[in-house]
């Protein structure tokens, strides 16, 4: 029986993501470039599973925006890099961000903006088809990420009962926009969408191809995703993958 793959979080807390978002700003700002230009900004040789995978999570966040040669720090990264921490439009960016990936939003609408013991979210994130190792991380994520929020929040001088519940902005941002932001790969199949009754995820074949003799090949993505998007990760992944068999032919070439 083949495994059953989890579906999507982001691989990094909000503040770990915020922290590369400050490297690529501080050599960038919000100019476009490719995604392996902006893997050696961050520290690494260039595009890889890691690399790939940090790039994501920022993209989940919303941190990141584009696809293909023209990707960059979205306005809300901005916005929370370099306004001042007394700046309401820096704390509605954070909240906003922070809860951007589905999961995060699901978790926050189910348990009305409090963060649920460990236990009941293991089971909350089971049901929701985590395998038992994706769980720990997801839950490690989750509440570095509501740590960090309920820190901005409490260092903020609000009126009573002003964003005490985070779940206000999220559905908000939702209801304006009409749509999910950039982080629609981190859907999950069957979730609804939050702020949003009715709607569901689910998922769709892009295209398959017969492989002789008797195989075959299919591209499924999960939810409403960008397909301009999803054609760039897999060009970068071919690219990755070429590089690899280029290596391992190297030595026989001699």
């Amino acid at each position: 029986m083949p495994k059953r793959r989890s579906p999507n979080y982001p691989a990094l807390s909000f503040p770990g993501a915020l922290k590369y978002a400050e490297d690529i700003y501080d050599e960038t700002q919000l100019h476009k470039t490719d995604r392996e230009s902006l893997a050696r900004i961050i520290g690494y040789k260039g595009l890889s599973g890691k690399s790939l995978s940090v790039l994501g999570s920022l993209k989940a966040y919303g941190l990141l925006e584009g696809s293909g040669q023209q990707v960059g720090l979205s306005r809300d990264a901005e916005t929370i890099l370099v306004d001042p921490d007394s700046s309401g439009e820096r704390t509605e960016a954070i909240i906003r961000c922070s809860f951007a990936p589905a999961i995060f939003a699901q978790i926050n609408e189910d348990f009305a903006g409090s963060l649920p013991d460990d236990q009941l979210l293991r089971a909350y994130l089971l049901k929701k088809g985590y395998s038992q190792q994706a769980v720990i991380r997801v839950t490690e994520v989750f509440k570095d990420t509501f740590a960090f929020i309920e820190r901005i929040d409490s260092e903020e001088k609000r009126e009573e009962g002003q964003y005490t519940n985070f779940n206000y902005k999220i559905k908000n941002k939702v209801r304006e926009n009409n749509e999910i932001r950039d982080s629609n790969i981190y859907r999950s199949q069957g979730s609804h969408v939050p702020g949003l009754p009715g709607y569901t995820y689910s998922e769709k074949e892009i295209f398959s191809y017969k492989l002789e003799p008797s195989g075959s090949f299919r591209l499924v993505v999960d939810g409403d995703v960008d397909i301009e998007e999803v054609l760039d990760i897999l060009e970068d992944l071919v690219a990755l993958k070429k590089k690899e068999l280029q290596k391992k032919k190297k030595p026989n070439d001699k």
